[in-house]
């Protein structure tokens, strides 16, 4: 009797990865949600290229829900954004005007794309913010993984959003800059298409925020894309692109930093730079067959452009993100891909990612150790809940809602 080993290993590699699906789905509702983080990135560490669209879904819920579940505006002494949303979906709730008013009136923007879906989870939600800040975060993180996914084809991928999540900047970028968090990762899945599709879903992200469409319109132009035009047409592309580049830029992103107050952001600035060394770190150490594909050259030069952005950072502190926020999306795909376009890595490439792991990992705890954000504040703060637990908290958010304190943002007059 002949035997179909092929079939045999296909059927054993699936079992073995129900198992461990299950394996992992348990841990997370029995063990306290740090601890079930650390157990999961050992886990990845040993089987980094594991992949699991279910695991994947688990792990945004649990960070989104953690993100979702703070007591808004009081952190970074009341610099944070979020109230300013919510208010603006207050009036929207009681009928006190509509939806592009109160946004123009309270998050000062006319990002129609955002207004849109802002209105839309309110008719639906009823008004509730916790659903409303909730849905937009797993929207934004659903969108990446889908970025990561597409550019690493399924490898890596889950160990990509894992590390991208553990790095602190972006669970607090994600509480209050709702617009650019969500904006970013669908121009980064637009860059992933090709021909007109890359197009269409770069400027329907660009009316979720214009400043971040304003940064990254450059990454548009490819040498495929222009060989198709002759010299005329170049020039003509590129002075309707300046137009639009500066016309934007002066309505959502230059009035703000030129109005802003001029100050070096030295203090700030190590956070992303630890980001770049790791990053630029990764393609140092690759083979320079990166170099030589198509993709790989692709995204080292849109890395490498980001980077380049980021240093304007240091001019403005209270504007760093607006720079910089690409980068800290970027680096965890930059680390994967630069792994597994290699049959092996070397020894210092080793290092520099266990070192990123244990760093990014200690951001995270020491972020819910201090707790300034007030995860849970429904619960006594305790971050240290198990997945039973974060249901049920989840269901009873849902019922009470969430608050927020405005500080010295006046409402409708």
């Amino acid at each position: 009797m002949k035997i179909n080993y092929s079939r045999s290993i296909k059927f054993g590699t699936e079992r073995f990865s129900i198992i461990i699906n299950f394996l992992i789905i348990f841990g997370y509702l029995l063990f306290p949600g740090p601890v079930y983080i650390v157990l999961l990135t050992l886990f990845l560490a040993v089987v980094p290229n594991f992949k699991s669209h279910a695991i994947a879904i688990l792990l945004m819920f649990y960070f989104s829900f953690l993100i979702a579940s703070r007591y808004s505006g009081l952190v970074w002494n009341g610099s944070d954004d979020l109230p300013s949303y919510f208010l603006a979906y207050d009036a929207i709730t009681n009928r006190d005007m509509g939806a592009i008013d109160a946004s123009f009136l309270y998050a000062k923007h006319l990002d129609f794309g955002f207004i849109w879906l802002t209105d839309l989870i309110n008719y639906l939600s009823n008004g509730n913010r916790f659903i409303y800040y909730f849905t937009v975060v797993y929207i934004s993180f659903s969108i990446y993984y889908l970025f990561l996914y597409r550019v690493l084809k399924g490898s890596y991928a889950l160990f990509a959003l894992l590390l991208f999540f553990l790095f602190f900047k972006n669970i607090h970028l994600s509480m209050h800059i709702l617009r650019s968090s969500l904006a970013i990762p669908i121009i980064l899945l637009s860059l992933t298409f090709t021909n007109y599709q890359k197009f269409i879903f770069f400027f329907f992200a660009a009316t979720f925020q214009a400043s971040s469409a304003v940064l990254a319109i450059l990454t548009l132009i490819s040498r495929d894309f222009l060989n198709r035009f002759t010299f005329m047409h170049k020039f003509i592309i590129f002075i309707l692109s300046a137009i639009a580049f500066f016309i934007v830029g002066e309505l959502y992103l230059f009035g703000k930093i030129r109005h802003a107050r001029f100050s070096i952001g030295i203090g700030n600035y190590p956070i992303i730079l630890s980001n770049i060394i790791v990053g630029v770190g990764l393609i140092l150490t690759s083979y320079k067959s990166i170099l030589k594909t198509e993709n790989g050259f692709t995204w080292i030069y849109l890395y490498g452009y980001f980077v380049f952005i980021s240093l304007f950072s240091i001019l403005f502190s209270q504007h760093t993100y607006r720079f910089s926020q690409f980068v800290l999306y970027l680096t965890p795909l930059v680390i994967f891909y630069s792994i597994s376009s290699n049959r092996c890595f070397d020894h210092l490439k080793y290092a520099l990612v266990l070192l990123y792991v244990a760093a990014s990992y200690y951001t995270f705890y020491y972020i819910l150790n201090l707790n300034e954000s007030d995860f849970y504040y429904r619960n006594s703060s305790d971050v240290f809940i198990n997945g039973f637990s974060q249901i049920r908290l989840f269901f009873d958010y849902i019922e009470f809602d969430v608050g927020y304190s405005s500080f010295w943002r006046l409402k409708h007059e």
